[in-house]
């Protein structure tokens, strides 16, 4: 992906005006998981990425190569050891003068819990 975007990976909220192509990457939900008398030592996270370009086949094209490049990712990102990851719904939407297309993707993801420092 950064073959695409560079650097241009954002949390929460991509930069206004800024360069395109580039991807804006949300928590939505989450929170530990629970077997029948403990906790499992997981979090199950939904989480959204958004691929924005300034025309739908780049857009197009940059969501596919997120979903290839993290459909069924298992590995560790910062402290964190992901144990699955699964693809969830995706849609797309445009700003009102279509100037910047953005497919957005849902993932959920299982991460074990952060070690304690």
């Amino acid at each position: 992906m950064t073959a695409i975007v560079g650097q241009r990976i954002n949390p929460g909220v991509g930069p206004q005006n800024g360069t395109l192509p580039d991807i804006v990457v949300n928590r939505i939900s989450g929170g530990p998981t629970y077997g029948l008398a403990r906790s499992t030592g997981l979090i199950a996270s939904r989480v959204q990425i958004e691929c924005r370009a300034k025309s739908f086949s780049a857009a197009e094209n940059l969501g596919a190569a997120v979903m290839r490049a993290l459909k069924d990712f298992r590995g560790t990102v910062g402290d964190l050891r992901v144990t699955m990851m699964a693809t969830g719904s995706d849609y797309a939407e445009h700003a009102d003068d279509a100037s910047v297309f953005r497919p957005i993707i849902d993932f959920y993801v299982w991460t074990t819990e952060p070690v304690a420092a």
